[in-house]
């Protein structure tokens, strides 16, 4: 198994001190150990990672790696060539787009209520919205005028509401709603890429609403952020789509 040489120890991303590193990874350790024993699984590792991307050595197969949605099982070391997973510097893994975007994960039984609630960590939101897209359609929601601030690793961060986010997808179909051209490729969920930008930004103010919201293909996304005109295709945004309300 050829080792990669990873750019930064995954634990850079968080700022806890030695102790509370050690709880959080006793937590960590008791949630997989649960999700094991509430499930059957004939496992002899179990794994568990709020963010479904890194995760300790694997010290014995078959393992189970969780995430707070899901889980896989790996067979035996094979499996981590088989789905790409990459092994770095201490024998961390790292799973790129999360075990969730892996052959044969399994979304665990979880309550609506868990995936309504408001996040800063953009992957958690990402899983939220999939989750509730998965539950069928979805209804226009009110969204959150003054969305909440929570402090980060290095500066404080927006919490988003999933419903928002999944509304918007769901109405817009694939299809761009600036350019009007479907998203240039396919996600692992079979659908058209678009991402969902607030049109007013949250970080100068906006609310987190479908009012503030639409999506869009990559490129118009970075248009409106960078572009030289963006201020005129903003504007062509408003007449575009009803529900943007302009500044």
């Amino acid at each position: 198994m050829k080792k990669s040489c990873a750019p930064f120890h995954p634990e850079h991303l968080f700022s806890h001190n030695g102790a509370s590193m050690q709880s959080h990874k006793k937590e960590n350790s008791g949630k997989a150990k649960r999700l094991v024993s509430k499930l059957g699984l004939n496992v002899v590792r179990q794994y568990y990672r709020e963010t479904g991307d890194w995760y300790a050595p694997i010290l014995g197969y078959p393992c189970a790696l969780f995430d707070p949605y899901g889980y896989i099982v790996l067979s035996e070391q094979a499996d981590l060539d088989r789905h790409k997973i990459k092994v770095y510097k201490g024998d961390r893994i790292f799973v790129d787009n999360g075990i969730s975007s892996l052959t044969g994960y399994t979304y665990l039984p979880i309550s609506e209520e868990r995936s309504l609630q408001p996040t800063s960590n953009l992957i958690l939101l990402d899983r939220r919205v999939q989750d509730l897209r998965n539950r069928g359609p979805i209804s226009r929601p009110a969204g959150n005028t003054k969305p909440n601030l929570v402090k980060g690793a290095s500066h404080p961060e927006i919490q988003r509401l999933p419903a928002v986010k999944a509304w918007i997808l769901q109405e817009a179909k694939g299809i761009c709603e600036l350019c009007r051209q479907r998203g240039p490729f396919l996600t692992h969920q079979g659908e058209s890429y678009l991402e969902v930008h607030h049109v007013v930004q949250l970080a100068g103010g906006g609310p987190d609403t479908v009012e503030n919201s639409v999506a869009l293909c990559p490129n118009c996304h970075r248009l409106l952020h960078f572009g030289v005109d963006a201020d005129s295709q903003r504007q062509k945004l408003y007449l575009a789509v009803p529900r943007v309300k302009g500044e």
